[in-house]
């Protein structure tokens, strides 16, 4: 395969370069170079990574009350619905992640509302210490040391 590159250094390869004049045939290498991503776009993509990560630590299950429950983004909202009216009845119940129902008082729903909040402020506090580890990494194999 031959690789070619116009005065504008858009590239091509061979056999796609009849109807184009002036291409300058390259190297393999130089070809690699020119579609490599700069260091800045790596280290964007492992921001977004992180993100990820740190969007899926927040939606973990979460043990309270000698049982686990479910802490996804719906059942979070969910949480903070229930809580925003200020009590909850008589005999009320929020269901485990194995759907048990577990009884629990408006401070115990507030108590894991809490934990759950006590967990994503720790994540919160990784994702900007290794977002902090991104931007002063100098090498791609300074980025590879840095996982979720």
């Amino acid at each position: 395969m031959k690789y070619y590159k116009d005065t504008n250094n858009q590239l091509f390869v061979d056999p796609i370069v009849e109807n184009h004049t002036g291409l300058v045939e390259i190297t393999k290498a130089e070809f690699d170079a020119m579609i490599a991503p700069t260091f800045s776009e790596l280290q964007t993509a492992k921001v977004s990574k992180l993100g990820i990560a740190y969007s899926k630590a927040n939606e973990l299950d979460i043990a309270y009350l000698n049982t686990t429950f479910q802490a996804d983004k719906a059942s979070q909202d969910l949480i903070v619905s229930v809580l925003s009216a200020g009590s909850v009845p008589t005999g009320f119940f929020w269901l485990d992640k194995a759907n048990n129902q577990v009884a629990m008082t408006y401070a115990e729903l507030q108590g894991l509302s809490g934990a759950i909040l006590a967990r994503n402020q720790t994540n919160f506090i990784k994702f900007q210490t290794l977002k902090a580890k991104v931007s002063t990494a100098k090498t791609q194999a300074d980025l590879d040391l840095i996982v979720w």
